[in-house]
């Protein structure tokens, strides 16, 4: 059992009544639903707390209590995927069909369609925006507006003019957005955490990495002003014949070829380029520099970075399924419609081995704050949230911080 009790449970205010009616009915399915006009301390406790991340989402009790609030999420969160599937393939469809201009009755509907659903997807962008203000600022949300609003951009300029980059762009934003609405599922939500966790790690490395290859690109130009002729020596019996050919093209006759022949210096000899022995130096210096080490430190970083990511994959998964279950039970969505399981208590089966590991790291973290409340106040002697002393709870937490974690019996509730 989750040792909190009413952890995920909601004020009964909150709760609201499912309005009956044409009306009613025609705006639930044809509009995206409002949020509530309530303020944090009527949610959740869950909803209140502010996490600390990497700590707060190893601990099982609270995988347990994402897990139990995950499946109503992901129940109302499969419309919008659908609906923004349809999108997609919609923009695909339509630009094809204005690319070689067959405009046909199913190009119109499918264009009204295709915009309905834009538009849709769009205020409820608008009215998380409304809700969240600055906190609507990330990577995900934007994504999400970006998608739409660019997708229907691309559609409206087609009917004008076609610009190629413009929708090659645009096109492999929607394919992305697609990629991170699928996060849905465990498996896709592991490995954009992975991904996300990887791209971090290197983004430092690799500006180290790309500052010293433009250094290596614009010395390299002064050195190779002009490239040798390639000559060919062909004998016979009675005679050496020497046949030279065109002169080669400058590989780094522009700052951007230079950088390129760079980066590519593995696959390409650019020792035949010049017979100067310090053009050469110079080439043999950058290949053990760029080739051998950069190269080799950067794929030793993505392998270390892998492993950690993959070990913390479940995290990832378990923050990304926290945001969408916060999302989604501040929707103006009466939950006894949805039947939400408000039970004070969550049951779950435990793993002995998860158990012992959580045991043992928690010895670790014994002086971390796993969470804080929005109205908690801390001084030295008082401890309130919302006026009321819990300085006792706070006693009783630390005091079971004292016990031998690590001979806990598997079957005992979990303290934390």
């Amino acid at each position: 059992m989750v040792p909190l009790p009413n952890f995920t449970t909601h004020d009964a205010k909150i709760e609201g009544k499912s309005k009956k009616g044409i009306i009613p009915f025609l705006k639930k399915t044809f509009f995206p639903p409002g949020y509530k006009n309530f303020g944090d301390e009527k949610f959740s406790p869950f909803l209140q707390i502010k996490k600390n991340e990497e700590v707060f989402f190893s601990i099982p009790a609270i995988e347990a209590a994402i897990n139990s609030r995950w499946h109503q999420a992901m129940a109302y969160w499969i419309r919008p995927l659908c609906l923004y599937a349809i999108f997609l393939i919609l923009f695909a469809i339509i630009l094809q069909f204005y690319k070689v201009q067959d405009v046909t009755e199913f190009t119109q509907v499918g264009s009204g369609i295709f915009y309905y659903i834009g538009l849709y997807l769009l205020v409820n962008e608008f009215m998380q925006i409304r809700k969240y203000k600055v906190k609507y600022i990330t990577i995900f949300n934007l994504f999400d507006l970006s998608s739409i609003i660019l997708g229907m951009i691309a559609v409206s300029l087609d009917f004008v003019f076609f610009v190629p980059i413009i929708y090659t762009v645009v096109t492999l934003i929607l394919w992305i957005e697609m990629l991170l609405w699928l996060r849905l599922f465990s498996v896709i939500a592991i490995n954009i955490f992975i991904f996300g966790n990887l791209l971090k790690k290197i983004t430092p490395f690799f500006t180290f990495m790309f500052i010293l290859i433009i250094g290596f690109a614009n010395s390299i130009i002064f050195l190779l002003v002009t490239p040798s002729n390639l000559t060919y020596t062909l004998e016979d019996k009675n005679a050496e014949y020497s046949f030279t050919g065109p002169i080669q093209d400058n590989p780094v006759d522009t700052i951007w070829n230079a950088i390129l022949s760079m980066y590519y210096l593995s696959t390409i000899n650019l020792n035949s380029y010049s017979d100067d022995s310090l053009f050469k130096l110079f080439i043999f210096v950058a290949n053990v520099v760029i080739v051998l080490v950069l190269f080799n430190m950067i794929i030793a970083l993505m392998n270390d970075t892998f492993k950690k990511a993959k070990n913390d994959g479940n995290i990832g998964l378990l923050m990304y399924r926290k945001e969408l279950i916060d999302d989604f039970e501040r929707l103006d969505i009466p939950f006894n419609k949805l039947q939400l399981h408000d039970s004070p208590y969550i049951c779950y089966l435990q793993d002995p081995n998860l158990m012992k590991k959580w045991m043992k790291k928690s010895q670790e973290l014994r002086k971390t704050k796993l969470y804080s409340w929005f109205k908690e106040s801390v001084d030295k002697e008082n401890i309130t949230y919302d006026g009321v002393d819990i300085t006792p709870w706070y006693k009783l937490i630390l005091s079971n911080e004292n016990q031998d974690s690590i001979s806990t019996p598997d079957h005992m509730t979990l303290w934390f």
